[in-house]
């Protein structure tokens, strides 16, 4: 009865969490929370990459978070 679910929301919300992350990793305060954000985005672009329509945005949500954990991890080892 019921239409399958679209996976380009995941992809769209993978996206906004990875480019969240970026934002709250540039930060020291907020760097924890950017490995919690860009652990989300990850797995909501996994999920994407299952259907042709939003496997852009899926690899975009986790190359997003990458570049949010490599900069956390940065602004983290700075500190030290």
């Amino acid at each position: 009865m019921g239409s399958d679910p679209n996976p380009a929301a995941l992809g769209v919300l993978g996206l906004v969490f990875g480019v969240l992350s970026a934002v709250l990793a540039l930060t020291v305060y907020t760097t924890l929370l950017a490995f919690l954000g860009a652990a989300i985005a990850v797995a909501l672009g996994a999920l994407a990459l299952g259907d042709d329509r939003s496997r852009g945005l899926g690899i975009g949500a986790i190359v997003v978070a990458t570049l949010a954990i490599i900069c956390a991890t940065v602004v983290l080892a700075s500190l030290g």
